[in-house]
């Protein structure tokens, strides 16, 4: 039997609370990886989905379609990728604070958009390299996306960098 998961110490904060969001994820999500279980931010997903959001697909099965990448909305393949460009949709919904994920949209359009190669734009509170590390996550082709240490270290670098004052209020 495997031992439990560790936390390792949070530094980048959710920016409407100041709680720690992003650092538990990349820690955890690399220990998780060696412990073959895969699908991390799925699970997340899945948990605080709000249903009206979900897309019923042949019928009876409700997809979170707002979160998916195109391969899993296409041919229904979850993979450890298609959890990375969910990560991706996660941190647009902190810099948002909690907006849904193409919120303008039906969910036809939605599928139709994220199957088309577009992806969601920069947030206004958004600092450049996360929004940038949010591409990263979004590529097309699955083996393009960042893996999963990359997302870590890219999180812990930015967690270590001097702070980014934005003007939230204006």
């Amino acid at each position: 039997m495997t031992s439990p998961v560790s936390f390792p110490p949070c530094k980048l904060n959710a920016p409407e609370t100041g709680k720690p969001l992003i650092s538990y994820w990349g820690g955890t999500g690399t220990k998780i990886k060696r412990l073959k279980f895969v699908h991390l931010i799925t699970s997340v997903i899945m948990v605080t989905l709000r249903w009206s959001s979900a897309e019923r697909v042949g019928g009876h099965t409700m997809l979170p379609i707002r979160w998916m990448p195109p391969e899993s909305i296409m041919y229904r393949k979850f993979t450890t990728e298609s959890d990375v460009w969910s990560l991706g949709v996660v941190l647009w919904e902190i810099f948002t604070y909690g907006k849904q994920p193409w919120y303008q949209l039906s969910n036809n359009e939605v599928i139709e958009c994220i199957t088309q190669g577009r992806v969601l734009q920069r947030p206004r509170t958004c600092p450049k390299e996360v929004y940038d590390l949010m591409l990263g996550c979004w590529q097309r082709e699955p083996h393009m996306r960042l893996n999963i240490k990359e997302i870590h270290s890219l999180l812990q670098n930015l967690a270590k960098a001097s702070p980014v004052y934005l003007d939230i209020l204006g």
